[in-house]
């Protein structure tokens, strides 16, 4: 049969254990030296080299196979940026997350979009292959708004689509990532 002396030590050291634990979620939780700002930065200067293999595509190489890769690079490098910036602590920074939003999505949507313009493609294939970029950047344009927005939320996404302008909705739509669709308000 167990004592009290034998209970007590046993909760103490329970509870030595739990405490020696807190600090580790303490640290978890202090301030990270990244910002959404410097993240959306680094993110801009990993998928800039990419999104411009798209360029380098023509009839005869413009095709799933060779798509593919080149997004899921991509993607790769959108969904690290994710968990950057999900992570607790994070703080915006002193740049402009709109203004990054927007030049990310030019630097990756405008030359997949080019993809579609080039002769002789078969545009089915090139827009299946490019449609795993709707589902991750819109899943990055919600974090960073819901994080940014909070409240403001529906204003920051109306501003966020006339930074972006016309042009560039054109090539969501002809794209056909749905997943952007709502936050852009596309129908």
């Amino acid at each position: 049969m167990f004592s009290l002396a034998k209970i007590a030590t046993i909760a103490a050291l329970a509870f030595a254990t739990f405490a020696a634990a807190v600090p580790v979620q303490e640290r978890a939780l202090e301030a990270r030296d990244d910002s959404i700002t410097d993240i959306l930065t680094g993110l801009i200067s990993q998928v800039t080299d990419l999104s411009g293999l798209f360029g380098t595509l023509t009839t005869s190489n413009a095709t799933a196979d060779v798509i593919g890769p080149i997004v899921t690079e991509i993607t790769d490098a959108v969904e690290s940026a994710i968990s950057a910036i999900g992570a607790p602590g994070i703080a915006v920074g002193s740049g402009n997350p709109l203004t990054l939003l927007t030049t990310l999505l030019s630097t990756i949507l405008t030359p997949a979009g080019a993809i579609l313009s080039i002769p002789g493609i078969d545009s089915g294939s090139a827009t299946s292959a490019l449609g795993p970029l709707g589902g991750v950047l819109s899943t990055l344009l919600t974090l960073v708004l819901g994080i940014v927005g909070g409240p403001l939320l529906g204003l920051l996404e109306e501003v966020l689509a006339l930074l972006l302008g016309g042009p560039l909705i054109s090539v969501i739509q002809l794209l056909n990532l749905t997943a952007l669709f709502g936050i852009f308000g596309i129908l």
